[in-house]
């Protein structure tokens, strides 16, 4: 009907029903395209369908409760990450524990920032990042055992099986670092702590992701 020439009544007519119906039966898609309107396009985050090929090798995570039993152990270098959301502001920070030998003490390092406003970050993507950032602050290692201590579990579950969700730029960024690790030696192991269980680590961090 939008073929028809002007002077056609009918194509007046296709021309008012097509306006009624633009302003009352929306598609979802222009919906958001019409609430995204006004934000950047760079700002948006672009979500692949994949980002880590089937071979390749996949960080070794513990979900259950032998986390808690592994972390009283001794280990070389262990971490311990979190985020938080307070205030509209989304924090990040996190302790680095390295014995540097068997009979020498254990020296802690502590970070924390600020990531960004809670309309563009949340929990989640502040423990990945926490996560990756923890990493790219160690030292050069070769040959030690890593464990990462996060009480996340869906980033924990996150760096085991990549899907196609958001917060993929931080684990391209975590396997990255991880690949760099593991060509020194070195073995790391992600970990998900019960709420429930004290963890030490974690309480000498002194809160640093406060926002």
């Amino acid at each position: 009907m939008h073929t028809l020439p002007a002077a056609n009544p009918l194509r007046g007519a296709a021309t008012r029903m097509g306006k009624k119906f633009k302003r009352f039966y929306l598609s979802p898609f222009y919906q958001i395209a019409d609430a995204l309107k006004a934000v950047s396009v760079d700002s948006l985050e672009t979500i692949n369908p994949f980002i880590l090929a089937p071979w390749k090798r996949r960080i070794q995570t513990i979900i259950d409760e032998t986390a808690t039993e592994l972390e009283q152990k001794c280990t070389a270098v262990c971490i311990a990450v979190s985020s938080s959301a307070r205030n509209g502001v989304v924090g990040i920070g996190g302790a680095i524990e390295i014995q540097t030998s068997f009979k020498a003490d254990e020296t802690t390092t502590t970070f924390s920032s600020t990531l960004g406003l809670q309309n563009e970050h949340n929990a989640y993507s502040g423990e990945l990042t926490a996560m990756a950032t923890a990493l790219s602050r160690l030292p050069m290692l070769r040959y030690r055992e890593i464990v990462l201590l996060t009480r996340n579990k869906s980033s924990v579950l996150t760096i085991r099986k990549p899907r196609q969700q958001s917060g993929q730029e931080q684990v391209c960024r975590f396997y990255k670092i991880t690949r760099k690790l593991r060509l020194e030696g070195n073995m790391l192991k992600v970990e998900w702590l019960l709420l429930c269980k004290g963890d030490n680590l974690l309480k000498r961090r002194q809160r640093p992701d406060k926002a």
